[in-house]
């Protein structure tokens, strides 16, 4: 998405492209009150918005159908007038400073006024271009600049007449200009193409300039440039009257359509002696930037003729700057300690590590939770290829989990130890924004042990069970929501995934399980919105996985009742007890929320669930000013229903609750709190509570 965020000529307003929905939409935000206009329209995507001079039009730019035209819309008449329309991809558009043109960026070439296209669109160059404008009044599009080179962003002088700056990649890197354009009567009349006046150069950036901005009384140039390895923010005063400068062409440029072999010479930009502290070769510690003192760094510059004791990364070699290999070389990005809380386990945690090369193609995470031995430790490597649309991902884990399970008759300590060790190969391949197809294949090696106390330290292995499966996976993925501070305010996600144990692996396991979510969200006001769930599981074979349904996820502490009696725990029966087969444990899946019940309320190999919340502040809603730091204490009402089966028979014994809750936010986590009703034929239970960690589903 691009923004292009614009401020309205009374600096009160911006206006700012964004995503709603499905689709964008453009939002004008009152900068004092924070309230904002949404405008919506009929576009796929709606890109760099343009606030006119006189403050009653939008330009931007709308895309249908994969092609990009220039709109404009009346704030007052509430008209959409659209400017270009043809084949052609149109974008960054630019008002002058009396609102009458629109300069704007096209591939258009010769076909200035988009009536006659290319006999065969695929011979058309769509990768060059161009300068154009288009008087508002009569639609006429002019040519500005007609060259082999890309120019990019172009913003009008306001206080100098058919002056122009915009940036070009003339030599290789995207450099600024300044261009006078001369305009004729006959101009107009006669020919798509202005006469033009050379463009001056007035910067010699070796990393780019980019996304120009000019102030009103043209005193700076504001740009986007790269730097030390990130992107900052620079000025230039009075370009206008700033002079031209030689920007030499890079070797790229020079040497582009030569076909060669030989090797580039890596060394010429090593540093010869000593380093300022900066990726950059200049040093900048004694230098003034403000701009009233600007003549003071005259006599910091230092002596072309003299030797510098810094060699320059960017020396020249043979009237051109020589090329740099790109080099993978991998940084630690972040270390981080993280708890999280499993419904079977309880609380867990694990120190993280992640590295990254300076392009994002590879990605390095290293997990490790080292206990007592590497047999009761959770460690995981993962590795992620991701320089092409399509990811690819590998990863190898082992996790172990230890439990208390009862005495001997000596009343010494029995405890069982669960350990997975898996390895992974993962596949992402997008086909829209929206949608993309994941597939994969894993081989797990599960085991169970028991362990007798035999004194105060050790403890010996009396039992163990184990087995291997391999597990091919495919999902469907659509996902256009948009997030809010808990979880999803609107669009619509669903996964249709698919999980089959061909009988791979030492145990011989056959299922095939498909399972279909579907999420949609609606945002209400401001604050509030609705959301809807279905989700349906099914799963068939020999070795059926089961799905337990009921309770909440990371449900912390809490309980309530059933038919009546006070219950005794948040499970309806014990999956760590020893007597449940290793492949429940391990394969069974647990479907929530079902407030108002137990985990494992229901079990079946077949599981439908449907859940409905109303999202809303509910301080907010009660009057207590927005200003608080509480003000935005998230609330829902809800209401839960489903059912597990293994067969036809039991499908009409449903499960429903319903109840109210809120989400705190302490900082690093969210707490949940909900109290529910379970729902029987002869009425309502009291009420269940839950205190829970975790985002919106």
């Amino acid at each position: 998405m691009q923004p292009g965020i614009t401020w309205s000529p009374d600096s009160k307003r911006i206006a700012i492209a964004a995503k709603a929905g499905k689709s964008d939409a453009l939002y004008l935000i009152n900068i004092k009150s924070k309230k904002k206009e949404k405008l919506t329209f009929d576009f796929d995507g709606i890109f760099t918005a343009a606030w006119s001079p006189n403050g009653e039009q939008l330009a931007f730019v709308g895309t249908n159908a994969g092609a990009s035209d220039i709109y404009i819309y009346n704030l007052k008449t509430k008209e959409l007038t659209q400017l270009t329309d043809d084949i052609y991809s149109d974008s960054e558009p630019a008002w002058s400073s009396d609102g009458s043109r629109l300069a704007f960026i096209s591939d258009r070439d010769d076909d200035v006024e988009g009536q006659n296209p290319p006999e065969d669109i695929f011979t058309h160059d769509y990768s060059q271009k161009d300068i154009y404008y288009i008087d508002i009044s009569t639609n006429h599009i002019m040519r500005i600049t007609d060259t082999e080179y890309n120019e990019n962003h172009p913003v009008w002088a306001h206080t100098k007449e058919n002056t122009i700056f915009y940036v070009a990649d003339k030599s290789g890197v995207w450099n600024i200009y300044r261009q006078e354009i001369v305009v004729q009567e006959s101009d107009i009349d006669s020919s798509n193409t202005l006469d033009q006046n050379q463009p001056l150069a007035i910067t010699n950036i070796l990393t780019g300039a980019f996304q120009l901005s000019l102030t009103r009384d043209d005193g700076l140039l504001v740009f986007a440039g790269y730097a030390d390895l990130g992107w900052d923010v620079y000025s230039i005063t009075q370009p206008l009257e700033k002079e031209s400068v030689e920007v030499p062409l890079t070797q790229y440029i020079l040497k582009k359509d030569e076909v060669t072999e030989d090797l580039t010479d890596l060394r010429r930009h090593k540093r010869n002696a000593y380093s300022t502290g900066r990726t950059s070769s200049v040093d900048y510690s004694d230098w003034i930037f403000a701009r009233e003192y600007n003549h003071f760094n005259q006599s910091l510059v230092s002596n072309e003729e003299e030797d510098s004791a810094v060699t320059d990364t960017t020396n020249l070699y043979e009237n051109g700057y020589v090329p740099k290999e790109y080099k993978t070389r991998f940084t630690l990005d972040m270390v981080n300690s993280y708890a999280s809380f499993n419904n079977v386990f309880g609380a867990q945690g694990m120190a993280m590590f992640a590295f990254s090369d300076i392009l994002g193609n590879h990605q390095i995470y290293l997990g490790t939770e080292m206990v007592i031995d590497l047999q009761r430790s959770d460690y995981f490597f993962s590795y992620a290829y991701l320089t092409h649309p399509t990811d690819y991902y590998f990863s190898l884990y082992h996790t172990a989990n230890e439990y208390f399970l009862g005495y001997t008759d000596q009343l010494l300590q029995i405890r069982g130890l669960l350990q997975n060790f898996g390895l992974m190969g993962f596949v992402s391949k997008p086909f829209t924004r929206f949608t993309r197809i994941e597939g994969g294949l894993s081989y797990h090696s599960f085991s169970f042990s028991k362990w007798e106390q035999v004194n105060y330290y050790d403890f010996n292995k009396v039992d163990e069970q184990s087995f291997s499966v391999f597990l091919p996976m495919a999902s469907w993925v659509f996902d256009n929501t948009v997030f809010g501070y808990t979880g999803p305010i609107d669009g619509f996600r669903q996964n249709t995934s698919i999980v089959i144990s061909p009988g791979w692996g030492s145990k011989k396991l056959d299922f095939k399980t498909l399972k279909l979510d579907f999420r949609k969200y609606f945002k209400i006001g401001r604050y509030s919105s609705l959301a809807g769930r279905m989700m349906l599981g099914i799963s068939l074979g020999a070795d059926k996985q089961k799905f337990y349904l009921g309770g909440v996820s990371n449900w912390i502490f809490g309980k309530g009742e059933t038919d009546g009696v006070q219950d005794e725990s948040q499970w309806r029966r014990d999956i760590l007890d020893g007597n449940n087969d290793l492949e429940d444990v391990y394969f069974s899946e647990f479907v929530t929320p079902v407030r108002g019940y137990r985990y494992m309320e229901q079990v079946g190999s077949n599981v439908a669930l449907a859940n409905f919340e109303f999202r809303f502040p509910f301080l907010l809603a009660m009057g207590v000013p927005e200003k608080f730091m509480i003000s935005n204490l998230g609330s829902h009402i809800f209401l839960d229903v489903g059912t597990a089966w293994d067969n036809g028979t039991e499908f009409e014994e449903t499960i429903a609750g319903f109840g109210w809750g809120m989400k705190i936010n302490l900082g690093y986590l969210l707490l949940r709190v909900d109290a529910a009703w379970d729902i029987k034929a002869i009425g309502y239970s009291k009420p269940q509570y839950y205190f829970s960690l975790g985002t919106d589903w």
